[in-house]
This record gives structure tokens, sequence and C-alpha cells, in this order.
């Protein structure tokens, strides 16, 4: 892994943020109140930083980032304030090939076979645990800041051409790969007292990017997402200002 200032830098963002989410969350247990139910859906980009190693060649069957249709759900509550909290879980699919050559699992395509690493179709789910706070910088919009110590769990649930799926397993669950602290932006705008359409931006990063030893010549960000994500919320009204 090459190390550079970036590292530092989100070190230092996720301690503070990770401090400013605990802080908010102790507000759970004075006022919490269901507002309403968001469905959503939208594409999901997942980065891959190995598809050259530390020499310059092409890593055999490891694919470009690929970008990936997620559907999800969110419920919306109401804390003291400003502030809200929005628990979600989003879904995506991806192929993963654990390679034989490099001790690295990485994105694949169903076509690339068995030759050069075990594949696994491999379902994604997003849990998310988002707090922030809302502003309102018009009557029909909202504008939300949030963050969420977000748990992404990849389960290898199909066996490409008989291949073993346990190294795609224990990789992702090796390391605290799962864990996937999250920054997100998102606006809505108000259609009628009870129905929202909006757009979600999301940045999930995985923190063992941090300190996980891996191949040489991947990139800082491999395994980080982005998400945009359109929506419908439908408010039930409770706790409205």
């Amino acid at each position: 892994m090459v190390y550079f200032w970036p590292m530092r830098a989100l070190r230092r963002l996720g301690c503070l943020l990770t401090l400013l989410t605990i802080a908010a969350g102790g507000a759970t247990a004075q006022a919490l109140s269901f507002e309403g139910l968001e469905f959503r859906a939208g594409m999901l980009w997942l980065g891959n930083g190995f598809t050259e190693d530390a020499a310059g060649e092409p890593v055999q069957g490891s694919d470009v980032s690929p970008l990936r249709f997620s559907p999800g759900v969110g419920m919306l509550f109401r804390l003291p304030g400003i502030w809200r909290f929005s628990p979600g879980i989003d879904f995506y699919y991806q192929e993963y090939i654990d390679l034989d050559e490099y001790d690295k699992v990485v994105p694949t395509q169903i076509e690339t076979g068995k030759g050069e690493g075990d594949i696994a179709g491999t379902f994604g789910v997003l849990l998310s645990f988002p707090v922030g706070v809302e502003l309102r910088p018009a009557d029909d919009w909202r504008l939300e800041l949030a963050f969420s110590p977000t748990l992404t769990l990849r389960l290898p649930l199909i066996a490409i051409e008989g291949s073993d799926t346990g190294g795609v397993f224990e990789y992702f669950l090796s390391d605290g790969r799962f864990l996937t602290p999250e920054l997100r932006t998102r606006v809505g705008y108000t259609v009628s007292p009870q129905l929202e359409v909006g757009a979600l931006l999301r940045g999930l990063y995985p923190v063992a990017n941090l300190y996980a030893e891996t191949e040489d010549g991947v990139e800082w960000w491999d395994e980080m997402m982005v998400g945009l994500t359109l929506s419908i919320a439908y408010r039930f009204g409770a706790g409205e200002e």
C-alpha cells in the first residue's frame, strides 16, 4: 500500500466525525420520533485500485472500477433540534475474483473464467446509521449533512464455474474490511405535506486501507464507494416544526 498525505488527513477526519457521531447519538436516549420512510435507488461506484501491479503490469482478471445499480430503503427519525437519524439498508451485486497470483480480491466479470482465480457472485449489503443535521434553506427544501459508521457486508453466495467462495468471504471479513465510514449529503424537495423527492450523495471509505497490508501498487482509494441515489420519502408528520 502506498501511503501519502491523504491517509493522515483521513485518519484525523475519521476520529473527529466518530466523536461527533457519538455525541449526537447520545441524544437518541432523550427523544426519538419516527417521521417516515424513504425508498431509493441509484448507482454505486466501486473503486478498484489494483488494475496494475507495482511493476506496472496489468493485473489479469481485475476489472476497471464498476458502476452498479443499488436499491435501498431507510427510516427517518427526528432528534432534538436540527439533529436527524436515518438508518437504512442498501444492496448491490458484483462478481469478485480471489486472484491466484496476488494476495488480493478485486472486482471482475463473469466472462473472466477461473483461469486467474476463484470467482464469486457477491451480494453487497450496506447497513448505514447516519446521524446529522437538517437545514432548511427554503420552506420546501431540506438539506441534510450526516456521518455514518456504515457496515458493508459482502456475501459471496454464487460460486461461478464451481469456484471456492471461501477466499472471497475471508478476505472481506479480515482486517475489518467491512468497516466503511460514510459521509453523505441529501437534498429533499417537498411535493406535498407527506411526499418528498430527494437526491442522496454518499461516499464510503474502508478503514482497513489505513492499516492493513496488501499488495504493492494498490491505490489509496481502493474499495472506496461513491453513490448517487434518487429517492421518494413518505413523511407521516411526526415531530414537524
